[in-house]
């Protein structure tokens, strides 16, 4: 795995979804940089684990649909539809 970082995105409970995006964005569009140039297959996996971490931390907020992974996957598509520019990744990687 090229990706051994723990972001605990999830337990960030206290933050919205915007300052979420403004502190990791950065990090996310440094790790595209570098890994598109050498390990551009890998990204997707990236993208993907990026996406897990934000439905974690959606789950976590919202304390009644801790279990419920597929009402944090049509959250995290209708944010996507909204918002198709909140995070790095999803300009090269878009939620389905």
């Amino acid at each position: 795995k090229i990706i051994k970082f723990q972001w605990k995105i999830g337990l960030k409970v206290n933050l919205s979804l915007k300052e979420i995006a403004k502190e990791v964005n950065p990090i996310i569009l440094g790790w595209i940089n570098y890994y598109g140039a050498f390990y551009r297959s890998r990204l997707k996996s990236l993208g993907f684990y990026i996406d897990r971490q934000i439905m974690k931390w959606f789950r976590n907020k919202y304390k009644g649909l801790k279990w419920n992974i597929g009402a944090s996957s049509d959250w995290l598509r209708s944010v996507y539809t909204m918002c198709p520019k909140l995070f790095a990744h999803w300009s090269f990687f878009p939620v389905y």
